[in-house]
């Protein structure tokens, strides 16, 4: 599972220090575990927003008909039960009307995880180049140059990078073809089907690959350590003459007119500094862990929920 993967590789390189980025330029030193650990925590986001549109889907359209009832007496509630569903569309015409709605709220909780798993194939591509050698991916998942025979490409990352844009586009296919129309079924809706399937195979692939390639990347420890020039510690330094007593436009300034004077500390005791919650120092592993597992947990109950409504479906059937 991505998240898990995420989670031990943040556990497995928690205090191998950093360079910390803002605008593209060194900020504040950083960890490996701190980094790991912000895809953790997007990806448990990432849960609230899939739970949403799990709980949408769940609803039940059955026996609505055309989207204006029908003069029959139909236990609505009872066809829900009997596949599985948790809760029913009461509205009829609604039934009808959030076609469109819904799988665009599914490729929207699509499109979010994508932009985790974004984020996670620029850093790799960056900070696995040569000029910054932070990371290394293992060999196997390199591609070759078609003329240059030195190239070593992380072209999984690349093709991870541009998945978003795809399921983007989808999304945008999706709310065009379900508005300005009025209510009621439209054919047009016809057309929102490949859009979301397609979504969900690329999702279902980018999820695979990119557990792939956390699983078979390595820091460089010394590469990382001597990115940490001494500048880095411009902050720290500055809140070190704020608890003496300095005011901190003060300490920022002497600091500023003075950094060619800094000297790191040992590295590890820097990153143990940030004691607060979600600091260096404390990144609340534990707390991510925790809420895996109830996120699990919840997965487990629904999914044999659905799977017993269909066994007892089944065996109806066959008698």
């Amino acid at each position: 599972m991505l998240i898990e993967s995420f989670h031990s590789f943040a556990q497995k390189y928690e205090f191998i220090p950093m360079p910390g980025y803002t605008h593209t330029q060194k900020a504040m030193p950083s960890s490996i575990g701190m980094w790991a650990g912000a895809f953790t925590e997007s990806f448990l986001d990432d849960l609230i927003g899939l739970k949403s549109a799990y709980k949408l889907n769940n609803k039940s359209p059955l026996w609505s008909a055309a989207g204006y009832g029908v003069p029959l007496t139909l236990d609505r509630e009872f066809a829900a039960k009997l596949l599985g569903f948790n809760e029913l569309q009461i509205n009829s015409l609604y039934a009808q009307n959030s076609r469109g709605k819904i799988e665009a709220m599914v490729i929207a909780a699509i499109n979010s995880i994508l932009l985790g798993i974004n984020k996670f194939a620029t850093d790799v591509i960056l900070f696995s180049s040569s000029e910054f050698g932070y990371f290394k991916v293992a060999e196997k998942l390199l591609s070759g140059s078609t003329i240059m025979p030195q190239k070593k490409n992380v072209d999984c990352a690349e093709l991870l990078r541009s998945k978003v844009h795809t399921t983007l586009g989808n999304y945008s296919q999706v709310v065009s073809l379900s508005s300005n129309l009025m209510s009621g079924y439209n054919r047009d809706l016809q057309d929102i089907k490949k859009p979301l399937m397609e979504s969900l195979e690329t999702a279902q692939d980018c999820i695979k690959v990119a557990n792939i390639l956390i699983n078979n990347l390595t820091p460089i420890k010394q590469k990382l350590t001597d990115a940490l020039s001494s500048e880095i510690y411009a902050t720290h330094k500055s809140l070190e003459f704020v608890k003496q007593g300095m005011s901190f436009r003060t300490a920022y300034q002497k600091v500023g007119a003075n950094l060619s004077k800094l000297n790191s500390k040992n590295l590890e005791d820097y990153l143990t500094l940030s004691t607060h919650i979600g600091g260096t120092g404390n990144l609340g592993l534990n707390t991510h862990l925790a809420q895996l597992k109830h996120e699990k947990e919840i997965h487990i109950e629904e999914n044999n929920a659905f799977q017993k409504a269909i066994n007892n479906l089944t065996k109806n059937y066959e008698k």
